[in-house]
C-alpha cells in the first residue's frame, strides 16, 4: 500500500490534471456556445425564429456538441470534488498519525482499511501482559469448568 505522502502526492497530480482539463473544456464550452448564439442571432436577423441549431460532430443520440462538452465538464468537476475529499481525508490521516505518533510513538500503528477507511492498532507491554494474563486466566476457567463437570457428575 502506498504511504500517506505517496497518495497526498498522487492526489494533488490527478487534481492538477483535472483542472487543466476542466480549464480547457471550459473555454472550448465557451467557445462552441458563441457560436451556436451567433447562429442562432444569424438565423433570427433573416426573419426565421427558433430555428434548431445543433454543432457538430458528436455522438449522435439527443446530445448536442454543447450538451456533450458540458456533461464531460460536470464529470470532470464530479471526479475533481472526489479526489479533493480524498486528498482531505488523507491530509487528516496525516494529522492524525503524526500527533499519535507524537503521542504514543511506535505503540500506534495506522492501516489502511476497506474502502478507504482505517484501522489503528496500539500495542504496548501493559497490552502485552493482559493478553498473556487472560490466557492463564482462561487455562484457569477451562479446568475449574473441567473441574465442576466431574464433581457434578
Amino acid at each position: 500500500m502506498d504511504s500517506l505522502a505517496e497518495r497526498e502526492s498522487r492526489l494533488r497530480m490527478l487534481i492538477s490534471r483535472l483542472d487543466s482539463e476542466a480549464g480547457k473544456f471550459e473555454s472550448i464550452l465557451r467557445r462552441v456556445e458563441e457560436k451556436q448564439l451567433a447562429l442562432a442571432e444569424s438565423v433570427s436577423r433573416r426573419g426565421l425564429k427558433r430555428v434548431p441549431v445543433s454543432i457538430l460532430p458528436h455522438s449522435g443520440g439527443e446530445l448536442s456538441l454543447y450538451e456533450e462538452i458540458k456533461s464531460h465538464l460536470d464529470e470532470l468537476k464530479r471526479m475533481r470534488a472526489e479526489a479533493a475529499a480524498q486528498l482531505d481525508m488523507v491530509q487528516r490521516e496525516q494529522s492524525l498519525a503524526e500527533g499519535l505518533k507524537k503521542d504514543y510513538g511506535e505503540k500506534v500503528e495506522i492501516k489502511r482499511g476497506q474502502a478507504g477507511s482505517f484501522e489503528i492498532d496500539f500495542r504496548d507491554d501493559e497490552t502485552d501482559a493482559a493478553f498473556e494474563q487472560l490466557k492463564g486466566s482462561r487455562k484457569l476457567a477451562l479446568q475449574v469448568r473441567d473441574a465442576l463437570n466431574e464433581a457434578g457428575g
